[in-house]
């Protein structure tokens, strides 16, 4: 009697098993598809964090016959050693101010707080998760700058969450800085900075910087 209803238990717990895998009850498909937005992410897993806030400034500069128009304010901010405080507080670290993508200025509240040879993450935030076409063009250039400094500082940065609306403008106006994407590049590269950017639904573009040496005479502009 025993024997039959072990056996009882065993196929009703194979048949709830099966409902659970048709229903899509794996937790592991689940987040294979689904990447937590930038307010959700466990900070713990980095060394250290950039954020990024790109804003475009209306009716900034308004006087008559100014050409200074679409001018874009980048706060960019460090939480220092996340992997043991996930909840490290943000420290200014620098204002940037572009017309676009051109710079016009910047104001450093001190050093770079992060120490030498970590890794870093960067996000990038925006209102609603758009960004206009010049807060686009601004946060490249960031971008652009923050990865060399980065690299000076000889961290490694892991990976550059941006919104997911905004990945292809950002790939375009990184074109205009030759960084190529890393599958059109078929030569050696004297010097390999990357930018790697992931968007919050998991896509991806890994885009190479390419010297004006190494571009072929007939892709240039």
């Amino acid at each position: 009697m025993s024997q039959k209803f072990s056996l009882v238990l065993l196929c009703c717990a194979t048949l709830l098993l099966q409902a659970g895998g048709r229903s899509g009850g794996s937790a592991l498909q689940y987040n294979e598809r689904n990447f937590m937005p930038p307010q959700m992410v466990d900070f713990s897993q980095y060394d250290n964090v950039v954020e990024l806030q790109c804003d475009e400034l209306k009716n900034y500069i308004s006087y008559s016959g100014t050409k200074l128009n679409a001018v874009v304010k980048v706060r960019v901010e460090c939480r220092k050693d996340t992997r043991n405080n996930r909840a490290a507080p943000l420290l200014r670290y620098e204002d940037l101010w572009y017309q676009k993508n051109a710079p016009l200025g910047s104001k450093k509240y001190g050093s770079l707080p992060i120490e030498e040879r970590s890794q870093v993450a960067i996000f990038v935030k925006s209102k609603l998760g758009l960004m206009s076409d010049a807060e686009i063009a601004a946060c490249a250039s960031t971008l652009v700058r923050l990865r060399l400094e980065l690299t000076l500082n000889r961290n490694l940065v892991a990976t550059i969450r941006v919104p997911n609306q905004s990945l292809e403008g950002l790939v375009s106006e990184l074109r205009k800085q030759n960084f190529v994407r890393h599958s059109e590049i078929f030569e050696d590269l004297d010097t390999l900075i990357p930018i790697q950017l992931e968007t919050d639904i998991g896509r991806k573009e890994t885009l190479c910087f390419r010297s004006l040496r190494e571009i072929p005479p007939d892709d240039y502009e």
